[in-house]
């Protein structure tokens, strides 16, 4: 992979930002303060990621077993169905 997400582009993946065909995730939207904002932190954010076809089809095989897979849900949601956001998790470290 080429392009690195930040952590509030990464938390803020649905499933409607994936394509399993193309091997592709568009990146439109970030996780701030435990809300879903429209836009990304830079205009240099990526658009578009490449996925390798591995990678792509764990996320399809995930798609299939997760708690909410429809084109909203998150692809890191919690046992809530709910948003994971960065302040949520231990620090580095942690046990």
């Amino acid at each position: 992979m080429t392009n690195a997400l930040r952590p509030s582009e990464l938390f803020a993946l649905r499933w409607k930002c994936f394509d399993h065909a193309e091997s592709k995730m568009y990146v439109f939207e970030t996780a701030y303060k435990g809300a879903i904002r429209p836009w990304g932190k830079t205009k240099k954010s990526p658009g578009r990621v490449h996925l390798p076809k591995e990678l792509a089809d764990d996320l399809w095989f995930w798609k299939q077993e997760c708690p909410n897979s429809s084109p909203e849900g998150l692809h890191l949601s919690g046992r809530q169905r709910r948003f994971h956001g960065h302040r949520q998790l231990p620090p580095a470290g942690a046990a």
